[in-house]
């Protein structure tokens, strides 16, 4: 909308029109709106950021974690005549596995969980490597950071065949996360792992501008997917 046509043009340097860059920096808020709602409502947000991504926010405040449904996309894909496996870690303590991961026969990855652990995460990359191997794949579709990392260089090191890496997006941890200089690092280490992928897959175009933006991926090969969220 408006306040996002100010932040552009506020980023090159300009401070007209009026009406936009104000829509940015000085929002107009709702507060009889905020009157009716607070008998019903106890909590809000704004989802500017993109849906995917303002997702993650909650999560990370509410300490949980939410699991995306891309199961869901594996019947369909099936349908097309295409032969496709899950492979995922192991949920952390506290949290809820979805039954299709059982009932489509994931294949688990014991070592891989979503805290940091070096010689875990080692050892996840080397079971995850030989997983691939003896699978085969013509495409590895990695999501998430962590699994993304680990999985595309499982997926890289095997020379023998040529697969096609694929990376989901559907967010990033640039902003409101960490300092800036581990940031700079995570952008770093993004960068690199690009140099290992052929295509990426977006969810939201703020999330794909902040990507090109910070030179990880190219429009040439960042296709932009809406999330299934109405």
């Amino acid at each position: 909308g408006w306040a996002e046509a100010g932040l552009n043009a506020l980023r090159k340097g300009f401070k007209s029109p009026k009406v936009v860059c104000d829509a940015h920096r000085r929002p107009k808020v709702s507060y009889f709106a905020g009157m009716i709602a607070k008998d019903f409502v106890s909590s809000m947000i704004d989802v500017s950021d993109g849906l995917m991504q303002d997702l993650s926010h909650i999560a990370k405040a509410s300490e949980v974690h939410i699991d995306l449904k891309t199961t869901a996309l594996i019947p369909e894909q099936e349908k097309l005549g295409h032969e496709v496996f899950l492979l995922s870690g192991s949920v952390q303590k506290g949290e809820k596995e979805d039954s299709f991961f059982t009932d489509s026969n994931g294949i688990r990855i014991v070592h891989l969980g979503r805290k940091p652990n070096i010689l875990r995460d080692l050892r996840a990359l080397f079971e995850l490597r030989k997983k691939i191997k003896k699978i085969s794949p013509d495409v590895v579709n990695t999501h998430t950071s962590k699994a993304g990392i680990i999985g595309r260089i499982a997926a890289f090191s095997i020379w023998k065949k040529h697969i096609a890496i694929v990376h989901t997006y559907h967010g990033h941890i640039f902003y409101g996360y960490f300092n800036r200089n581990l940031v700079r690092l995570i952008i770093l280490i993004e960068r690199l792992l690009a140099t290992l992928t052929n295509a990426f897959l977006v969810s939201g175009k703020q999330i794909m501008e902040d990507l090109i933006n910070s030179n990880i991926c190219k429009k040439s090969n960042s296709f932009m997917v809406n999330p299934g969220i109405n």
